[in-house]
């Protein structure tokens, strides 16, 4: 090992003894987190969803129930509410707000002891703050449904936030992607793990342009990334430049072609049925 290596830090180190236990984040129909269940049903799956997390009342919650997985609902209203407050923007509150869910995240895995290896923020509709960040440093991941390697004229991610898929489309991008990336403070702004495969863009509208994108993008990407982190293939070094088996990766991250897994992502299924 050279100096330059001598200083990576793997987001997990592989074990043969165990599985990467992963905490699912979601806030809406939970695909990418189906698409992690129908991965693990390979028996070399090298990660577990070891439970589900979520903002609001939402499919997610169907999934955990059927698939029998532990989860937790820390809803973000409620808890607003329960601070005699309408200001959902409060920087205060959203700070506490994710203290709060430090705490719950602690309690349900002494509860169901499991270890809290990794967070996958899987379509979860929440900046999170630095309470959530420094509980587990270098351990959140999320996918973000737009290449974010497309810089603007000031140098900065292009697609980012809610509706980047919509904002690729109307600049006039032919292809579009996924991409997988480290959580740091800044929305969107993380150092990028991963690049999905490319979508080509027709007139079919955005949202059935993004339901395309969750199948050929969204779910390769983020089973695929899982994968390698959980077999200790991803490190950081002190500069969080992100590393591939040992090897510095250039500005899309990891490549991951159509055709990067060898079985199907569909039709879903669970543990549980």
């Amino acid at each position: 090992m050279n100096k330059r290596q001598s200083y990576l830090k793997p987001i997990f180190s592989f074990d043969n003894s165990r599985k990467m236990s992963v905490l699912a984040f979601g806030s809406g129909s939970g695909t990418n987190i189906e698409a992690l269940l129908r991965a693990e049903e390979s028996s070399d799956c090298p990660f577990t969803i070891s439970a589900i997390i979520t903002d609001r009342t939402c499919r997610c919650i169907d999934i955990a129930q059927e698939a029998k997985i532990p989860y937790l609902h820390h809803n973000f209203k409620d808890f607003f509410r329960s601070h005699q407050s309408t200001d959902t923007r409060n920087p205060r509150l959203r700070k506490m707000f994710d203290q709060e869910l430090v705490r719950k995240l602690q309690n349900l895995s002494h509860e169901h002891h499991f270890s809290i290896d990794l967070l996958f923020l899987a379509g979860y509709m929440r900046i999170v703050h630095s309470p959530l960040l420094e509980a587990f440093p270098s351990k959140v991941v999320n996918i973000h449904p737009a290449d974010l390697t497309k810089l603007n004229s000031e140098g900065k991610r292009k697609y980012i936030g809610a509706h980047a898929i919509q904002d690729a489309i109307e600049s006039g991008e032919s292809h579009t992607r996924s991409t997988m990336i480290l959580v740091n403070q800044s929305v969107d702004g993380g150092p990028i793990l991963a690049s999905g495969p490319w979508v080509k863009v027709e007139n079919e509208g955005v949202s059935l342009h993004q339901e395309k994108q969750k199948h050929l993008s969204d779910w390769p990407l983020a089973v695929h990334t899982l994968w390698q982190i959980g077999l200790g293939h991803f490190s950081l070094d002190e500069n969080f430049s992100v590393f591939f088996e040992g090897t510095k990766l250039g500005p899309s991250g990891l490549e991951v072609p159509l055709g990067a897994l060898d079985f199907s992502l569909e039709p879903l299924a669970y543990r549980g049925s």
